[in-house]
């Protein structure tokens, strides 16, 4: 400390210069692919566990399975107008989060792995069509 006061301090020489790191680790690829395979597993572990727990009946065969007996009657299902136009705007719900995923992927893949027309030419590639 009494060196640093004086000015009588070593002088301190850079060997090497600070360089950018040319590999990053984990591959980016490896990253989003590992997300989306624990997330699949995630919400299948979720859906099972749900269906574990749960003490529905779902439909005949489950009822002579944990009775042993034939139900004396089994009631059918009639879905209402008000019913069937939900279930179409679920449908129509699905549809349109199925495509926006698509298209949120494609422009995913496009942007961080390689361009669509490129890997589309290294499919057929790999599959020997082209």
């Amino acid at each position: 400390m009494n060196r640093l006061k004086k000015g009588v301090a070593e002088r301190l020489q850079v060997i090497d210069s600070p360089e950018l790191p040319t590999d990053t680790s984990p591959k980016r690829l490896f990253v989003l692919a590992a997300g989306i395979v624990l997330s699949i597993i995630c919400g299948l572990a979720a859906v099972s566990i749900c269906e574990m727990v749960s003490l529905s009946i779902h439909g005949r065969r489950h009822f002579i399975s944990l009775t042993g007996m034939a139900p004396l009657v089994v009631i059918p299902h009639i879905y209402t107008l008000e019913e069937r136009s939900v279930l179409y705007r679920r449908q129509k719900q699905v549809g349109g989060t199925l495509l926006g995923a698509l298209i949120v992927g494609s422009f995913a893949v496009h942007q961080f792995v390689m361009p669509l027309d490129v890997l589309k030419q290294v499919i057929l590639h790999r599959l020997g069509i082209y």
